[in-house]
């Protein structure tokens, strides 16, 4: 018997569940996977891969060798799971091989839907190589928070899919015990490729703070080198501001050597930073 129904209609199989059951899945206090006597109970918050800043809706499922129901949180995940089981292919099919599928159905493009993000993070990191911008630093804080997400989505599918395949209660035959043997190989592939672009991520973040500090590098050299250029001229100020009698006040000439002098300093130094390459 296939069910899909939101978690706020569970009192329409209130007599029928096992009062224990019943208070986890009304309480949405159940773990991950949890497998009973003849019942396991399995809960995960889905996640639009294609959309991952979506927020998650929580999908409940009750499967027995003679029931599999489905909670879902709201109407969005009601009308993904009942797209998934109610095909034609699986209207005679057991309860195994429906949630086989939908299991499978879920991840089945997100191989490609983690790449397309990839390339939205490999755009992010050549914009920062070729020019530091400000809103690359929100960019990479929300792409780390939506890997982050991500992880935690496939560890919770990991859990599952790894709980299914062990079959503890022996709930699931052998045959199709292969099949989600199979998708839990399917989904640590997924779990790796999220730690890898996570990693991915966390480099492009250190290439972007890299940038950073060659643009400041870059700023502060300017300053020495116009500091470097003044140092010189301040001495002379500092020289002819003391409250001596010197010679060159009463010089005809004085104030246009003090000039010349002045862009003499400045031409030389120049001249040096730019044979030491300094500049």
């Amino acid at each position: 018997m296939l069910s899909v129904l939101l978690i706020d209609e569970i009192d329409k199989y209130g007599d029928e569940l096992h009062q224990f059951t019943y208070n986890q899945i009304k309480g949405h206090s159940n773990d991950r996977f949890e497998c009973h006597k003849g019942v396991n109970l399995i809960s995960f918050d889905w996640i639009d891969v294609r959309n991952p800043e979506m927020d998650p809706s929580e999908i409940i499922i009750y499967f027995s060798a003679d029931r599999l129901i489905f909670f879902c949180e709201n109407d969005f995940v009601l009308k993904l799971v009942n797209d998934i089981v109610e095909k034609k292919e699986l209207k005679d099919e057991t309860n195994e091989m429906i949630l086989y599928t939908f299991f499978s159905e879920i991840i089945k493009t997100d191989t490609d839907n983690l790449e397309k993000l990839e390339d939205e993070v490999t755009a992010v990191e050549e914009s920062v190589v070729l020019q530091v911008k400000e809103e690359a630093a929100k960019e990479i804080v929300d792409y780390r928070n939506i890997t982050r997400t991500l992880r935690k989505y496939y560890d919770e599918l990991g859990l599952i899919t790894d709980g299914l395949s062990d079959n503890e209660n022996g709930l699931i035959s052998e045959n199709y015990t292969k099949h989600f043997t199979i998708l839990e190989h399917r989904v640590n592939t997924l779990i790796d490729n999220v730690k890898n672009l996570r990693e991915y991520v966390t480099q492009v973040r250190e290439a972007y703070q890299a940038q950073i500090d060659i643009e400041q590098n870059r700023i502060m050299k300017v300053f020495t080198i116009i500091s470097g250029i003044f140092l010189p001229l301040t001495l002379l100020v500092g020289w002819y501001g003391m409250n001596l009698r010197m010679p060159e006040f009463r010089w005809t000439y004085g104030y246009p050597l003090a000039i010349i002098l002045s862009v003499v300093i400045v031409i030389v130094c120049l001249i040096f930073f730019k044979r030491k390459k300094w500049m």
